[in-house]
């Protein structure tokens, strides 16, 4: 097993948020790119687990938002090609 058992089971939304940081930390270290450290030290969460930025969170509600409806935030409508 690979530890994906539960891949699919619903995640919060705190969770994906938590995820998307984990992936954009691995990333920054394999890229060594000094942009996605930069964002991630901006989207760091305090000890509750929230994003220091209150803003980043109502940012990420809208992403998320946007996600669900299968289209990218600053879109008119309709899908995008990233959320295929």
């Amino acid at each position: 097993m690979d530890g994906r058992d539960d891949i699919n089971d619903p995640i919060t939304i705190e969770q994906a948020y938590r995820a998307m940081l984990v992936f954009l930390g691995r990333e920054a270290d394999l890229t060594e790119s000094s942009d996605l450290a930069d964002l991630l030290a901006e989207y760091a969460v305090d000890d509750t687990g929230q994003p220091r930025d209150p803003a980043v969170w109502d940012e990420w509600l809208d992403a998320v938002g946007q996600a669900v409806k299968g289209r990218r935030a600053g879109d008119a409508g309709g899908d995008h090609p990233a959320l295929e």
